[in-house]
């Protein structure tokens, strides 16, 4: 029995109610459901709309699902559908979580070509993930923050400075005297 009929009965097609159930899904870390559904959804028993798509990228990133996430997110752009901001958000966010720098920088190279602006909260972040990599040059580069249209706040500071004392290199910051 198909997952869609065994859960909800015959009639319950409408795409929002679809969307409105994976983020019901994902809030309420029902995995094995998010999954059977992102399977009819690749399968084509579902039609995978763009929207449809993008908020299977979303709920796996907000349940810290890799490879759930990265395969509707390339199944998204496989069907031609241009990945949003909040689509890309979704994956930094959980490149950032894992320490991916690589594939991290690979989003954000493309959000600058797409025309996307990255936002603050993006590039805190990022910083975070640098500084936690030990790449110290590019974690204190914040001209490259502000060149991208962001100006840098308490958080993007805060980030820097987590990362290198997580790392336990305080011996980084000037000492201070009391």
């Amino acid at each position: 029995m198909l997952f869609w009929q065994h859960w909800h009965g015959e009639g319950f097609g409408s795409k929002l109610r679809k969307y409105w159930l994976l983020h019901v899904y994902a809030n309420g870390k029902l995995v094995d459901r998010m999954h059977a559904l992102g399977e009819e959804i690749f399968s084509g028993i579902i039609e995978p709309h763009a929207v449809l798509l993008k908020t299977l990228v979303l709920v796996n990133s907000k349940c810290d699902l890799l490879a759930e996430t990265e395969r509707a997110f390339l199944e998204l752009r496989k069907k031609g559908f241009p990945p949003d901001i909040t689509t890309l958000n979704a994956m930094l966010s959980i490149y950032g979580r894992r320490q991916m720098v690589s594939k991290t920088n690979e989003i954000l190279n493309f959000m600058n070509e797409s025309g996307y602006s990255p936002s603050l909260t993006n590039y805190n972040s990022l910083m975070y993930i640098y500084a936690a990599d030990s790449m110290f040059e590019e974690a204190i580069d914040v001209q490259f923050v502000i060149k991208h249209g962001c100006k840098p706040n308490q958080n993007t500071y805060n980030s820097i400075v987590d990362g290198y004392c997580k790392l336990n290199r305080r011996d980084v910051f000037p000492r201070t005297k009391n």
